[in-house]
């Protein structure tokens, strides 16, 4: 593995439009370009860094040479925001940075921070794979240092310590020779290849399971709502009492249905994103000995099989019906919610799914 250089080493800040021009969430740019003077001027370190998807290294095809950054040192911090969490451009580009710095080693790269918390990141049933993969990083919850003034204590002390932190991993990183660990802060180092490709083939069965019951639950939902409303909803309601009555039964009828498919939600993300990180174990193990990749055929055709079920959820029918709820009744907000949540999931998860097989097949 060649060392990266100092010189190589860049940012990359992922965040909302609207959050940074907002009154909530404003400065983050602010912060952004405080973090770089930081580095510069605690560490003598000139490190690039990019605010703007339309700005010089960012905009020119970043995607396409992803693996090539990464190698350079190129972080990614992601301003982690509800906002954020709901934008598609956001969650695409932070799915394929980590992904892409799992199959390299190469996730301390990623730094996220916490400006406006979710509230995904307290839920223990969230089935959000962003939110999954944010808690498994090294990342920094900085929300009480947004309402504070630039000249306090609070906000420097915190950008200073995020200097140190980028200072500290570009040093590691710079060691010649270097097998850089994801596990650096104490964790076990990875088994062998052969361990780990029979761990991947005891998990897949799990795996599956979980992945077609949240499908299951997601297709039960979206069938439910047309159901249940037909059956619990008048034809022709005579007065505002009993529309309320009947949108009172239809949560009563849908909450249940709602609350498994959290649940299975939970469990399909958390899972996957065990298996996506052994799978980039054992590409970035082969890859460092020059040996090719012989993925178990049996696994690789089920990946295949989930990601099919996934793409043929009809997922546009399913968020335009979440979004007409809440126009319905307020009693309908957390089904919605249920609703919107499962959506986000079934299309991360596809996403990925089909980068996880043109990993295994390139």
């Amino acid at each position: 593995m060649v060392s990266p250089q100092i010189e190589d080493a860049q940012i990359f800040f992922s965040y909302t439009h609207k959050d940074a021009e907002s009154i909530v969430g404003g400065g983050i740019r602010q912060f952004a370009n405080d973090l770089k003077d930081s580095l510069e001027i605690l560490y003598g370190k000139e490190v690039p860094c990019f605010l703007d998807r339309n700005q010089g290294q960012w905009g020119e095809n970043l995607w396409g040479r992803l693996e090539e950054e990464i190698r350079r040192s190129s972080f990614f911090i992601p301003f982690i925001t509800p906002t954020y969490l709901k934008s598609d451009a956001c969650t695409k580009e932070f799915n394929l940075f980590i992904e892409t710095a799992q199959k390299l080693d190469s996730e301390d790269l990623v730094l996220p921070l916490i400006w406006i918390s979710p509230q995904e990141m307290v839920s223990t049933t969230s089935g959000n794979l962003v939110v999954e993969r944010i808690k498994n990083t090294r990342y920094e919850d900085i929300t009480k240092v947004r309402r504070e003034s630039r000249d306090s204590n609070i906000y420097r002390k915190c950008v200073e310590n995020l200097a140190q932190k980028i200072n500290e991993i570009i040093e590691k990183r710079e060691k010649p020779n270097e097998i850089y660990q994801v596990a650096e802060s104490g964790g076990e180092e990875p088994g062998g290849l052969a361990e780990i490709i029979s761990e991947l083939e005891e998990d897949s069965p799990e795996l599956v399971e979980s992945l077609e019951k949240f499908i299951h639950d997601v297709e039960k939902l979206g069938n439910s709502l047309e159901e249940e409303t037909k059956k619990v909803m008048p034809a022709n309601p005579t007065n505002a009492m009993q529309t309320k009555v009947a949108l009172a039964r239809l949560r009563h009828e849908l909450d249940p249905i709602a609350s498994r498919t959290r649940e299975s939600s939970h469990k399909a993300t958390e899972r996957w994103e065990e298996f996506f990180k052994k799978v980039s174990q054992v590409v970035y193990i082969t890859n460092s000995e020059n040996s090719p990749l012989e993925f178990p055929e049996d696994v690789r055709q089920e990946i295949g099989k989930i990601a099919e079920s996934l793409k043929a959820i009809d997922v546009q029918t399913v968020k335009d019906m979440a979004k007409k709820m809440p126009q319905l009744s307020s009693q309908l907000v957390p089904v919605s919610k249920a609703f919107l949540a499962a959506v986000d999931t079934v299309v991360s998860l596809r996403e990925s799914s089909y980068r996880l097989l043109n990993i295994i097949d390139s």
